[in-house]
Protein backbone atom coordinates (compact mmCIF):
# COMPACT_ATOMS: atom_id res chain seq x y z
CA UNK A 1 0.00 0.00 0.00
CA UNK A 2 1.64 3.50 -1.42
CA UNK A 3 1.44 6.38 0.72
CA UNK A 4 -1.70 7.57 -1.22
CA UNK A 5 -4.17 4.32 -0.77
CA UNK A 6 -3.00 4.79 3.06
CA UNK A 7 -4.34 7.95 3.13
CA UNK A 8 -7.52 6.97 1.18
CA UNK A 9 -7.87 3.95 3.57
CA UNK A 10 -7.47 6.16 6.65
CA UNK A 11 -9.60 8.81 5.51
CA UNK A 12 -12.56 6.18 5.60
CA UNK A 13 -11.55 4.33 8.80
CA UNK A 14 -11.81 7.86 10.64
CA UNK A 15 -15.15 8.82 9.02
CA UNK A 16 -16.47 5.36 9.44
CA UNK A 17 -15.27 5.63 13.15
CA UNK A 18 -17.30 8.66 13.56
CA UNK A 19 -20.52 7.49 12.36
CA UNK A 20 -19.89 4.81 14.75
CA UNK A 21 -19.57 7.39 17.30
CA UNK A 22 -22.51 9.15 16.51
CA UNK A 23 -24.98 6.37 16.23
CA UNK A 24 -26.00 4.10 19.51
CA UNK A 25 -28.93 2.29 17.51
CA UNK A 26 -26.76 0.94 15.12
CA UNK A 27 -25.57 -2.34 16.38
CA UNK A 28 -24.12 -3.72 13.45
CA UNK A 29 -20.96 -0.88 13.78
CA UNK A 30 -20.27 -2.57 17.29
CA UNK A 31 -17.91 -5.20 17.14
CA UNK A 32 -18.22 -8.13 20.15
CA UNK A 33 -15.63 -8.06 23.02
CA UNK A 34 -14.45 -11.52 24.03
CA UNK A 35 -15.82 -13.37 26.78
CA UNK A 36 -14.61 -13.44 30.38
CA UNK A 37 -12.34 -16.23 31.13
CA UNK A 38 -11.70 -16.67 34.73
CA UNK A 39 -8.86 -19.07 33.98
CA UNK A 40 -6.85 -16.78 32.65
CA UNK A 41 -7.64 -12.57 33.67
CA UNK A 42 -8.85 -10.93 36.87
CA UNK A 43 -12.22 -9.80 36.66
CA UNK A 44 -11.08 -6.38 37.46
CA UNK A 45 -8.47 -6.61 33.95
CA UNK A 46 -11.28 -7.51 32.45
CA UNK A 47 -13.91 -4.97 33.17
CA UNK A 48 -11.13 -2.24 32.63
CA UNK A 49 -10.63 -3.53 29.14
CA UNK A 50 -14.69 -3.81 28.62
CA UNK A 51 -14.96 -0.21 29.94
CA UNK A 52 -11.77 1.05 27.38
CA UNK A 53 -13.82 -0.63 24.19
CA UNK A 54 -17.23 1.35 25.15
CA UNK A 55 -15.17 4.47 25.55
CA UNK A 56 -13.31 3.96 21.84
CA UNK A 57 -16.54 2.58 20.69
CA UNK A 58 -18.08 5.99 22.02
CA UNK A 59 -20.61 4.65 24.18
CA UNK A 60 -21.49 6.78 27.09
CA UNK A 61 -25.39 5.52 27.41
CA UNK A 62 -25.19 2.90 30.65
CA UNK A 63 -28.07 1.02 29.67
CA UNK A 64 -26.35 0.45 26.07
CA UNK A 65 -22.97 -0.44 27.97
CA UNK A 66 -25.36 -3.31 29.99
CA UNK A 67 -26.29 -4.19 26.92
CA UNK A 68 -23.24 -4.94 24.97
CA UNK A 69 -21.70 -6.50 28.33
CA UNK A 70 -24.34 -8.74 28.81
CA UNK A 71 -24.39 -10.01 24.70
CA UNK A 72 -20.42 -10.27 24.89
CA UNK A 73 -20.32 -12.42 28.07
CA UNK A 74 -22.86 -15.20 26.76
CA UNK A 75 -25.54 -17.66 28.56
CA UNK A 76 -23.71 -18.44 31.68
CA UNK A 77 -23.13 -14.59 32.57
CA UNK A 78 -26.61 -13.98 31.65
CA UNK A 79 -27.74 -16.37 33.77
CA UNK A 80 -26.15 -15.27 36.54
CA UNK A 81 -27.17 -11.67 36.48
CA UNK A 82 -31.07 -12.97 36.05
CA UNK A 83 -30.70 -15.00 38.81
CA UNK A 84 -29.37 -11.75 40.93
CA UNK A 85 -33.04 -9.66 40.22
Amino acid sequence: MDQVQFQAFRASFVAAMQTASTSTANSSLILNFETFKKDTEKFSQYRERFENFVEMKGITNQTMKKKIFLNCNGNETYEIVQSTR
